[in-house]
């Protein structure tokens, strides 16, 4: 229970953090506009009903506690300045398009957001009309999880999915004294990473585009620095195109997957 009261005060510290920064990001726009951030509910003062406040509320539902990782979804309910909706149209969709997909600072929360959609209009409030903006997202929180981060270029890739497999070869024997019990002796390992992408005009992606397209592809290099959240890296960081595998499915972006192995 303790943990989970510290979780929601987490979220609540940085969706007011994310939103203030985003406010300013570009504080001529949004000056003269303050925001008021409640978990649950809120109440109003006299003093705090001016038309220039936007009231934004988090509600958390129920989530899911497995194994040191907390799902936790939130619906985000926005109620904008006074005679208008677009400054907090606005704040909203670059809240979400900013940080959805994104982590933490200590990459211990995960967080998505859907895009905010109006709920009603015309709303008498205090001395004017507001609308009512919805909005949900969700958070992964796990403090000992061990995510990997690839590095090409110095620009981190971008990653729908990411697997990675590390094999050995052993050489068994089996001898008289050892009661034909197997004795292996690793011989060499195999590292081989597969990352699924959008087909994108630039960095790795490019890079292998131009490669197969120029039939390069045999002997090229990629220099792809794989590191993992408590600090480990691979020390081998060259790595060779094995396979690379295009979907374009209709209505949506074009995906590839691509295998590489050293």
């Amino acid at each position: 229970m303790v943990e989970d009261m510290l979780l929601t005060e987490d979220i609540m510290n940085l969706i007011t953090r994310e939103l203030n920064v985003t406010m300013g990001a570009d504080a001529d726009y949004y000056s003269g506009y303050k925001l008021m951030i409640s978990n649950e509910q809120q109440f109003v003062s006299e003093d705090d009903r001016d038309a220039g406040i936007i009231y934004i509320v988090v509600k958390f539902l129920q989530g899911n506690l497995n194994f040191g990782q907390t799902t936790m979804p939130v619906t985000i309910t926005a109620v904008s300045e006074q005679n208008g909706i677009e400054v907090c149209q606005k704040l909203l969709y670059e809240f979400s398009n900013t940080y959805n997909l994104t982590s933490d600072v200590n990459d211990e929360i995960q967080q998505t957001y859907t895009s905010p959609v109006v709920s009603g209009n015309f709303s008498d409030v205090f001395s004017g009309f507001r609308s009512l903006f919805m909005m949900t997202g969700t958070f992964l929180y796990s403090k000992h999880a061990n995510p990997a981060t690839i590095t090409y270029g110095g620009v981190a890739v971008p990653m729908i999915n990411l697997t990675w497999k590390y094999s050995i070869a052993l050489n068994s024997i089996t001898t008289a004294e050892s009661n034909h019990l197997t004795t292996s002796k690793a011989e060499y390992a195999t590292w081989a990473i597969n990352i699924t992408t959008y087909l994108l005009d630039s960095g790795l992606v490019d890079d292998c585009m131009e490669a197969i397209c120029t039939n390069t592809l045999n002997d090229k290099e990629y220099e792809l620095i794989v590191t993992f959240k408590n600090g480990r890296s691979l020390t081998n960081t060259t790595f060779k195109l094995k396979d690379m595998t295009g979907e374009q499915p209709i209505g949506n972006q074009p995906v590839v997957s691509l295998s590489f192995t050293n």
